[in-house]
């Protein structure tokens, strides 16, 4: 279920990461869009979009930063989710330290192919996300 609030965040990171990648700063604008697929409802069809409406070598920088988005979420969540680290260093019920925050984020990283080499024409610039984009 998705909250206002995560709605929020995730449109910030989508605005964040097309205003830095429009002004040339590749690293920060692939880590904020990674940052957002991480935390949408529907990461799939989001990187589907991505995947058309960004240049094919910024395409492969966002997959290869999906998983440190990933575990920058869970940790996010682990430690401002009250009662999330009971049980111990190990967590509740022995599932490690993330315990229920890796189950908050999806479950394990996500799955995702190496775009075709003419995934996007060369220049063309990422599009804008809306709120239908997250469930």
């Amino acid at each position: 279920m998705e909250t206002s609030r995560h709605v929020e965040y995730f449109s910030l990171q989508v605005q964040l990461g097309e205003e830095l990648l429009a002004q040339g700063d590749v690293e920060n604008g692939v880590e904020h869009l990674s940052l957002a697929v991480a935390v949408c409802g529907q990461p799939h069809s989001l990187l589907g979009v991505l995947q058309q409406t960004l240049p094919p070598q910024i395409y492969k920088l966002l997959l290869q930063n999906l998983d440190l988005a990933q575990d920058r979420v869970r940790s996010h969540v682990s430690s401002s989710v009250p009662g999330l680290m009971r049980g111990g260093p190990d967590g509740p019920a022995g599932l490690g330290p993330a315990g229920p925050a890796a189950a908050a984020s999806a479950a394990g990283p996500i799955p995702v192919s190496e775009p075709p080499p003419s995934a996007s024409a060369p220049g063309s610039g990422p599009s804008t996300m809306n709120e239908e984009d997250v469930e």
